[in-house]
């Protein structure tokens, strides 16, 4: 039986821990939003192909307890079939692993050859969604 060594286990945690990381910090450095920028009311996380988490930046708690329901519910509704390189889905849906219809999510398939291996998750607080009043839902 093959074994990895519990030094190549936490290299590789690591490593998917600092791209959840990168993955948050990207968006607040891109962002034009103050609430992004300057307040960070965001998050990110790596998950598997079934949707567990792999592995989360250092954001909000709150959004990371959805971040793994998100993408379980977009897949019953999206099957990885459907899914191609360079795909990004947004959603905001309460029902679909949201908080509240202002957080909006980007879900992005991550592919090894003609697989679906895990998903790219980022979660961003849209001040504005529509609603009859500006900043209102």
């Amino acid at each position: 039986m093959n074994s990895i060594d519990p030094f190549t286990v936490e290299v590789i945690r690591h490593a998917l821990n600092q791209a959840a990381e990168e993955m948050s910090l990207t968006v607040m450095r891109a962002a034009r939003s103050p609430l992004l920028h300057e307040a960070g009311d965001l998050s990110s996380a790596i998950t598997d192909a079934s949707g567990e988490l792999v592995s989360q930046g250092r954001d909000i708690p709150m959004h990371m307890g959805v971040m793994s329901f998100t993408v379980k519910e977009f897949l019953k509704r999206v099957p990885a079939e459907r899914l191609a390189r360079g795909d990004v889905w947004f959603l905001n849906l309460p029902e679909v692993g949201g908080n509240h219809l202002p957080d909006v999510k980007a879900i992005r398939p991550v592919f090894h050859g003609d697989r679906v291996v895990a998903f790219a998750v980022s979660l961003a607080h849209w001040a504005d969604i529509g609603g009859a009043v500006p900043g209102s839902y």
